[in-house]
């Protein structure tokens, strides 16, 4: 019965939702188990000859698995196989394994399979099998399947304008090197003589006077701060601690050795810090909105509602749905002034509750809910918020506190509807998003804009062309906080970068901090990282950096320039590349028509040049210069090249401008000829290549009804 209930379970790997590696092992587990308990060899045969019998049903009925979900489906069959291969092995049943062998080789299909580790699979078996004839049969098989055809591979160049990267003579690799700067580490504390200390997880708000932490016991530390999630995960007890500062606003304190009762010392610990009272019948503060407002610290809770801290009395006030708070998630809020606070709430859109807090009576109006039956849904995380007048504003609205928030007009092309962070610092707005750094003037206009550097790209498809984009400004990082005269930008492993707006001149990048979260203060900036620090421990800890003292360590290492000098020195990198790289490198500032000049005139001295045909392409296509009637000539250029894979991509590409002008005859054209033509794509391609396949044909009969009608 244990055997029946079992097979059942792993021969369906869609169905059951188990993975390849269980439905071979749970065939390889059983058949041992049966050899264990002395069953005989035929009954054993004949039970692996019904799973074999069982796979063919399953191979022989892919109906409704879609393109992308075959290569998966196929895996778990062909795992099971290697299984049943395995199994005769172990029985030194070699004819048998080598029939196997060959069966399976022969219902392999390169373009539908992950064939790399089934090959390598098939190799162990047939090495076991000690037969030179059939190894060599196996490797020639093998090297067919290498021939598979793919698109053309682009290489970019490397503009390292501050040289981050250094080559290591010993492993022959570039690695990260950046100038470092001063900063104050606090990674473990420990209260009184205790040889258990608390971890530090992030700096979550500072008053001036001083810095609230996130800590947790070293042994719990499997979590750290996230900023994109607005709060930790997988830590039920936090602790909150402060550390008191100077007056410039460096932490006061230092390290210590703490010598234990058996005399024994254990690693430095920071000293002082103030441990505050947690508030009572809070367990979880779970995600957290923070803010520090009149010297008390003020935290919207995921389940908790408004939590309020005292510092000078060190008592909590809680403001939740016993209190009469519509909602117990606080999402965002905003200190309309020292009594009236404006709060967005709900856990979700559909669920959503703006309202105004009086915190000195506790008194509630309600300004707005989701109402579900007329589809009026209303977001929750408002980041930024400002006041232009006596109207409360954000990216999306223009004025949130009417009884019906309105979008703005031209609210899908605002570049920071999905803003990352903002500050206002000199009178000025300033936002970040996935796209860049962006100023904003008061009614929500963007006025002035500085491309971001990212290592992802613009591509047409899953399969197509990725380009690296480079920004003109040394600007990058996730995140931004502001000191008193600083734009201040971090991410992993990205470095520090910060900007003066008043003098225009950008700072770093500096330090080689994996950092994930930050907050700014008057004189300086804080963050939460998880790269090791004074202590050598590699473990999450806070950062102190003061303002000062990076601007020094910019300048003496010659990283403070204005946007002019910056692009100063790329073009001077330019200057040096080849012709090619040099169109490489214009596409990937988005100079499109400098990129089309240069590659006109590589392809009027090298019109078999496949790299310049593709981006040539590429320019005049939909990412560039918008002429794709233009970028059909320079595809159909590269599908007559004499390479194979520039075949490949010259159909692709004229595929996708297909594409995107739903031209549905020609996309089933081109789709049919890729793969009658090259039969030996690469699985990925392939899967793509037939969507659209299907897709055409589909959207075809569609349009066909209507007429016979």
């Amino acid at each position: 019965a244990a055997l029946k209930v079992l097979t059942e379970h792993a021969l369906d790997p869609v169905v059951k939702k188990t993975t390849p590696n269980f439905v071979s092992r749970a065939v390889l587990v059983l058949s041992r188990s049966m050899r264990n308990e002395g069953i005989p060899l035929e009954q054993r045969m004949r039970w692996l000859d019904g799973v074999s019998k069982s796979l063919d049903h399953f191979e022989a009925n892919t109906k409704g698995i879609t393109a992308f979900s075959l290569p998966g489906y196929l895996n778990g069959i062909r795992y099971s196989r290697i299984a049943i291969v395995q199994s005769a092995l172990e029985d030194k049943q070699m004819k048998r394994a080598k029939r196997l062998l060959r069966e399976l080789r022969k219902g392999i299909k390169p373009q539908n399979e992950s064939i790399g580790t089934l090959t390598r699979f098939l190799r162990a078996g047939t090495k076991i099998l000690n037969d030179k004839q059939e190894l060599e049969n196996f490797e020639q098989w093998a090297s067919s399947l290498s021939e598979s055809n793919g698109l053309l591979t682009v290489k970019w160049p490397q503009i390292d304008v501050r040289n981050d990267f250094r080559l290591d003579k010993k492993s022959n690799r570039k690695k990260l090197q950046r100038p470092e700067v001063p900063f104050t580490d606090i990674i473990k504390l420990a209260p009184n003589n205790r040889i258990r200390s608390y971890q530090s997880i992030s700096p979550i708000a500072t008053d001036g006077n001083r810095v609230y932490l996130m800590v947790a016991k070293p042994w719990k530390i499997s979590v750290h701060w996230t900023y994109g999630s607005g709060g930790y995960s997988g830590l039920n007890f936090p602790q909150i601690v402060t550390v008191n500062l100077d007056n410039s606003g460096r932490p006061i304190g230092k390290y210590v050795k703490v010598p234990v009762q058996n005399g024994r010392i254990i690693n430095p610990v920071w000293k002082p810090f103030h441990k505050i009272p947690q508030p009572s019948a809070i367990r979880s503060y779970g995600k957290l909105f923070v803010q520090c407002h009149q010297g008390k610290l003020y935290m919207g809770t995921q389940e908790n509602g408004l939590l309020v801290f005292n510092p000078k009395t060190e008592k909590w006030k809680v403001f939740g749905s016993k209190q009469g708070l519509p909602s117990n998630m606080i999402s965002s809020f905003f200190f309309l002034d020292d009594d009236r606070m404006y709060i967005a709430g709900g856990r979700f859109a559909v669920e959503s509750t703006h309202f105004i807090l009086h915190l000195k009576t506790g008194k509630v109006k309600l300004l707005h809910k989701a109402n579900e039956t007329k589809e009026e849904y209303f977001r929750t995380r408002l980041v930024p918020m400002w006041l232009n007048g006596k109207k409360l504003a954000d990216s999306l609205y223009t004025n949130l506190l009417s009884s019906h928030p309105v979008k703005r007009p031209d609210w899908r092309k605002i570049p920071i509807g999905n803003a990352l962070d903002a500050e206002i610092i000199y009178e000025r707005r300033f936002f970040t998003s996935s796209k860049g750094l962006y100023e904003y003037d008061i009614q929500g206009k963007a006025i002035r804009s500085w491309i971001t550097q990212s290592s992802s790209g613009t591509g047409t498809s899953n399969a197509g062309l990725t380009i690296p984009r480079k920004g003109l400004t040394p600007q990058r990082g996730h995140y931004m906080v502001k000191t008193k005269n600083l734009l201040v930008f971090v991410g992993q492993n990205k470095g520090i970068v910060a900007f003066n707006p008043k003098t225009n001149i950008w700072y770093g990048p500096l330090g080689n901090w994996n950092v994930h979260y930050a907050i700014g203060s008057k004189n300086g900036f804080w963050l939460a990282h998880n790269s090791g620090g004074e202590t050598k421990s590699i473990a999450n800890g806070t950062i102190y950096i003061s303002e000062k003292d990076f601007i020094q360590a910019a300048i003496q290492a010659g990283r403070a320039s204005s946007p002019a000098t910056y692009r100063k020195l790329i073009k001077k990198q330019i200057e040096r590349m080849s012709p090619l790289d040099q169109a490489k490198t214009f596409i990937m500032f988005r100079q499109n028509k400098e990129a089309l000049e240069t590659l006109n005139e590589i392809i009027s001295q090298d019109p078999k040049n496949a790299e310049a045909l593709l981006l040539q392409g590429f320019t005049l296509g939909r990412h560039g210069l918008r002429q794709p009637k233009q970028a059909l000539k320079s595809y159909r250029a590269l599908a007559k090249h004499s390479d194979k894979s520039a075949q490949v991509t010259g159909l692709f590409y004229e595929m996708m401008i297909h594409r995107y002008a739903k031209n549905y005859p020609e996309i089933l054209r081109v789709s049919r000829l890729l793969i009658d033509k090259y039969p030996n794509l690469n699985r990925r391609l392939h899967g793509g290549i037939i969507w659209w396949k299907n897709h055409a044909t589909k959207k075809l009969a569609k349009q066909k009804k209507p007429k016979e009608q």
